[in-house]
């Protein structure tokens, strides 16, 4: 038997009863509610709830077992959307694996028909307060872009970064472009022109991001003939 404990946040920046720190907090003391210990830690730093529990970096790996026991912080922690939930319970009853969760408790029990209603209700909740802050968060956005404000680095196009909601340059952007066009013109490829970007405006561990698709798209944004 092993007693696995798991992490999720969506993005490194979640605090308050979703940080990482708080989540292992609680499966400690859930681990000792329940006279368990937990072996190993599944971290899922920065992983969506959308994403398939099974296909999550960690998770794939490991080979449950019968007997093996899964703590989580929050039912939610293991996922976002009802089916991957009901899903997993399910999975696990067959396995003889257990489940618990700290505001659920041991959700894996085929004789507790309680507690399978109540995480059939509460996944569907998870599900619809999940699809209203994706919509919440594209209305946020509009009403920023058209204020000329911005909310993540998504908004920036390539040699831009935010701060304080408003886009800037980075130094190196204009000079950049410039010598991106005048390479192109002279016949350079686009696999000579983003090494040479990469090299020419890197410094030391901050180096400079350039894909082959942002370079072509850049370029395209020029009508230049000679340039395509």
């Amino acid at each position: 038997m092993k007693c696995y404990g798991y992490i999720r946040v969506s993005s490194f920046t979640q605090i308050d009863n979703t940080s990482p720190e708080w989540q292992e907090k609680q499966i400690n003391a859930l681990a000792a509610k329940h006279d368990l210990v937990v072996d190993e830690w599944i971290n899922n730093l920065a992983v969506t709830g959308t994403k398939p529990f099974y296909e999550r970096p960690g998770v794939a790996d490991i080979d449950f077992q019968a007997g093996d026991v899964l703590l989580v912080a929050k039912i939610d922690r293991l996922s976002r959307t009802q089916l991957d939930i009901l899903q997993v319970i399910d999975d696990f009853k067959k396995s003889d694996i257990t489940l618990i969760t700290g505001d659920f408790g041991k959700l894996t029990d085929p004789e507790d028909q309680m507690a399978a209603l109540l995480v059939s209700v509460m996944s569907m909740f998870i599900e619809w307060e999940r699809k209203n802050l994706v919509e919440r968060t594209a209305e946020g956005r509009a009403e920023k872009k058209a204020k000329g404000l911005y909310s993540t680095r998504s908004d920036c196009k390539w040699g831009q970064f935010v701060d304080d909601d408003q886009v800037f340059d980075h130094g190196y952007r204009a000079l950049a472009i410039d010598r991106m066009v005048e390479m192109r013109l002279e016949g350079a490829s686009y696999r000579e022109i983003q090494k040479d970007i990469i090299e020419r405006y890197s410094c030391g561990r901050n180096r400079v991001k350039l894909s082959l698709r942002t370079l072509g798209n850049i370029l395209n944004g020029y009508k230049d003939d000679d340039a395509a």
